[in-house]
């Protein structure tokens, strides 16, 4: 049976216990009354822990650290004062991995905080945004505490599953936390979103990562015909797209007509855009990250992104001067999958300069030693100064070919230090 609670009198004490470990739904589904409410009552129920997704809310912070610990898959958004704090524990795992984590009880969750959707007709809730690993978290959990979102959308694909009840529900009538849209960009990332239109032809399936480099490559493909989507997360470019007709997903094996994504995470007019559209849909983790579908997929090109990366092609999309600023997310996942599509292939994008054009974002050596994506998986690299093909490419051949990538105010020391045996590469 659901107790429905006002959220000024919920007493977390009767639900968490202290050493409990909590799982939160994330980006634009963190259910804020739940843990603004949570907070306040730390001291009381603490010390726990909390696996997070990037926050974006002003929710939690450094100080929260002192009866909270911190887990998450990345350190984006408001992560990075987290990480920054050295309150954040992350935990690099492949994003389609999480599920099982969950799942075979190899990360823990008792208690799981979930904003839904007022319900259906039928009584049934709906997640909005993500269609994730807190489904299985749900599952091992010990106790489901649901906050009906009333801004949050309704997308096919994201119901919560009949067999996951709150024990606990809140209607709080708190609304998502938008994200504003995307710019125009500056002239060095319109140049990179060029260079990935490009490469990608006509009819092609894509995958992209967050952000607004990703929304500026879509915003490159305005002259493409019939591209889809089969991506984990999504943006509001897809709307822009959709709506003139550049994506149509008739290319696609399954889900023709329809986009697929694991995730949403953009502006109010990307929610506004998705409720209730059956032309998008929110499949779970254990679909969109699959490397069997995405190799089914005819011209799936996987776009992603990283800190730096080195001569070789090897990414770190992780950490930078020690700092963990990225994640290992669905990188490698979709990657593999777009290496073995039938006409696909993967692309990394980097700006060639960092910190003002004071670092070169293309180095001889992985600063941190942190490989996210291996060599031997990526195939093109696309920074404001041109293309990369790596495939089948020896290690001296990756270097000649990735120099000219590099900001010419760093060229000559790379070529500098990566001159002599491929072992010094």
């Amino acid at each position: 049976m659901i107790e429905i609670h006002d959220p000024n009198k919920l007493d977390f004490t009767r639900w968490i216990r202290s050493g409990d470990a909590l799982v939160a739904s994330q980006i634009h589904a963190e259910p804020v009354t739940l843990i603004r409410r949570l907070i306040e009552q730390r001291a009381q129920v603490g010390p726990i822990s909390i696996f997070v997704g990037p926050v974006i809310a002003d929710t939690f912070g450094p100080a929260h650290g002192d009866f909270i610990t911190f887990h998450s898959y990345c350190g984006t958004a408001r992560n990075a004062l987290l990480a920054d704090a050295g309150v954040l524990d992350p935990v690099p795992s492949h994003y389609s991995e999480y599920p099982r984590l969950f799942e075979r009880g190899a990360m823990r969750c008792d208690v799981v905080l979930i904003a839904v959707s007022a319900p259906d007709h039928r009584g049934r809730f709906n997640m909005g945004v993500c269609n994730d690993y807190v489904v299985q978290a749900a599952r091992r959990a010990r106790v489901v505490i649901a906050e009906v979102m009333e801004g949050l959308p309704w997308t096919c694909g994201a119901e919560l599953p009949d067999d996951i009840r709150p024990h606990v529900l809140l209607r709080a009538g708190a609304q998502p936390v938008a994200m504003p849209e995307t710019g125009q960009g500056s002239e060095q990332e319109r140049a990179i979103a060029k260079g990935v239109a490009g490469i990608v032809p006509d009819f092609a399936t894509l995958a992209l990562g967050i952000g607004s480099m990703p929304n500026l490559v879509l915003k490159a493909m305005r002259g493409h015909r019939g591209l889809g989507i089969h991506s984990g997360a999504i943006g509001e470019a897809v709307v822009d797209l959709m709506e003139a007709g550049v994506i149509t997903n008739e290319s696609k094996p399954v889900h023709q007509g329809v986009s697929v994504a694991n995730l949403l995470m953009g502006s109010q007019r990307l929610m506004d855009y998705i409720d209730r559209n059956p032309r998008v849909r929110l499949e779970h983790t254990s679909f969109t990250h699959d490397i069997a579908n995405m190799r089914a997929i005819p011209r799936f090109f996987a776009v992603s992104s990283g800190v730096e990366v080195d001569l070789t092609g090897q990414v770190n999309a992780e950490v930078a001067n020690g700092r963990y600023i990225g994640a290992v997310g669905g990188q490698a996942d979709f990657v593999r999958g777009a290496n073995l599509s039938p006409g696909g292939a993967s692309i990394m994008m980097f700006s060639s300069t960092a910190r003002g054009g004071k670092v070169s974002r293309i180095v001889s050596r992985l600063a941190d030693a942190v490989v996210t994506t291996p060599r031997s998986d990526v195939q093109f690299v696309v920074s404001e100064f041109g293309v990369a093909d790596l495939r089948g490419k020896s290690l001296r051949q990756r270097v000649q070919a990735m120099l000219p990538l590099a900001h010419p105010d760093f060229r000559e020391a790379l070529e500098r230090d990566s001159s002599g045996s491929p072992r010094r590469v």
